[in-house]
């Protein structure tokens, strides 16, 4: 990199550390600047963008963060397709993992459907990412809540092929965490996952007050019981038709309804 900067590339520089957004016409300028797009490729640090009307690409790992809060965990109540929640053996989401998901997601979805027209929005902590699929739009929000990951689906039209969507989402959200695992990533904490849903017997149904917020009954992702369902343990149930049982609440059994995640599920 030059000593001395010229005021293009020190606007470009404060847009990248700003916002996390590396210009192409920046980058070119760098030494050794296209061993160092591969390599950046190569470990899903960047995804192509626009930004002014200006190739760019988009670093996540470089992007501010978004103010955590419960405004950042997309409420399951205004969705039409039950959350999904990636959670890991040591309940903490693996050092850089979210920031390469985040660029790996876009990637293979884009693979899978060429011509996604919408520009996704990342943060290094949060992600919208507008998933297009026979001409419907699916924003798909990724919330690294440090325990888990969230991922939260609102469809933009209800008439969608909900049920189709889910199954291709799936199935590119479980290649790219597989895909992340593998050794030449780097990633050496992120050895397993799973793909689970909160469980409506006992979520958010706590009757003492939570410790981060609180409340009664708190609804917020991180606090209540938090409890659950492995998507494995409920295809099995419903694969054998039994019963998922809740016993969360000592005094009392439930039975959670399986077909309320139906869509998560291979039917």
């Amino acid at each position: 990199m030059p000593g001395k900067l010229d005021a293009l590339s020190r606007h470009a520089l404060d847009v990248f550390k700003q916002k996390g957004i590396l210009f192409r016409e920046y980058l070119e300028t760098l030494e050794d600047a296209e061993l160092l797009k591969e390599l950046m490729q190569k470990f899903n640090l960047i995804c192509l963008c626009q930004h002014d009307g200006k190739a760019a690409f988009c670093v996540p790992s470089v992007a501010p963060a978004m103010i955590p809060g419960m405004e950042l965990e997309a409420s399951k109540m205004d969705l039409n397709v039950p959350s999904l929640f990636v959670t890991f053996p040591r309940q903490l989401v693996p050092m850089s993992l979210f920031t390469k998901l985040q660029v790996k997601l876009i990637s293979e979805w884009e693979k899978r459907f060429p011509k996604q027209q919408a520009t996704p929005s990342f943060y290094c902590n949060y992600s919208l990412l507008p998933l297009i699929i026979d001409g419907d739009v699916y924003d798909v929000c990724l919330i690294d809540l440090h325990e888990f990951i969230k991922v939260a689906v609102f469809p933009k039209h209800e008439d969608g092929n909900h049920f189709k969507f889910a199954s291709h989402f799936k199935a590119t959200l479980k290649k790219c965490l597989d895909d992340l695992k593998s050794p030449d990533q780097l990633l050496f904490s992120m050895t397993s996952y799973d793909l689970e849903v909160e469980c409506t017997c006992c979520f958010g149904k706590d009757e003492g007050k939570c410790s981060r917020h609180h409340e009664i009954q708190c609804h917020s992702d991180r606090c209540g019981h938090r409890h659950f369902w492995k998507l494995s343990d409920l295809q099995r149930f419903y694969n054998d038709k039994s019963p998922a049982v809740c016993r969360s609440d000592k005094r009392l059994s439930k039975l959670f309804d399986i077909k309320s995640v139906k869509i998560w599920l291979n039917t």
